[in-house]
């Protein structure tokens, strides 16, 4: 069995700015999300990796070298939650992927997520319970409470 890995970009970003994360190590990212989240160690394909194209020259080179398939829209907007979920829902049906890994906080996966627990496979979000400035957390409570949640504060101290 296989492991699909998803993360936004954008909603990452947010999060490692509200842990006081100075900046990602995304060799470390990419080591946590294949090794330590899930049952699965075998990749499905590489980890799709959306950013805006505002942020994009200076954050290709790592990202691609720790082995992430970028993806890069021209705005924000809601084009890199859309890139997901059409990757997300054109994963094959053949039963080979068992496990979906997204990082971000964003309530519009849900549907897509759902979709993916209706084909049977187990679904983990990685995002965070803290607090925005807004003082409520990051991640919705349904998205916790539907999916398997894994906060990434506690990798923290790594990333």
């Amino acid at each position: 069995m296989k492991k699909a890995i998803f993360v936004d970009g954008a909603s990452l970003r947010h999060m490692y700015f509200a842990l006081w994360i100075g900046s990602i190590k995304y060799n470390q990212l990419m080591n946590i999300l294949t090794k330590e989240i899930g049952e699965c160690r075998e990749l499905f394909d590489k980890p799709f990796y959306t950013i805006s194209h505002a942020g994009f020259l200076s954050m290709k080179k790592p990202i691609v070298y720790a082995g992430f398939y970028l993806f890069a829209t021209r705005t924000g907007n809601g084009k890199d939650d859309q890139a997901i979920i059409s990757k997300m829902n054109g994963l094959p049906d053949d039963g080979e992927i068992s496990e979906v890994v997204l990082v971000a906080a964003d309530s519009d996966y849900i549907p897509a997520l759902q979709k993916q627990v209706e084909k049977g496979r187990k679904v983990f979000v990685v995002a965070t319970e803290t607090l925005q400035s807004n003082g409520r957390p990051m991640i919705s409570s349904q998205m916790k409470e539907e999916f398997n949640f894994v906060d990434i504060a506690v990798f923290k101290d790594r990333i």
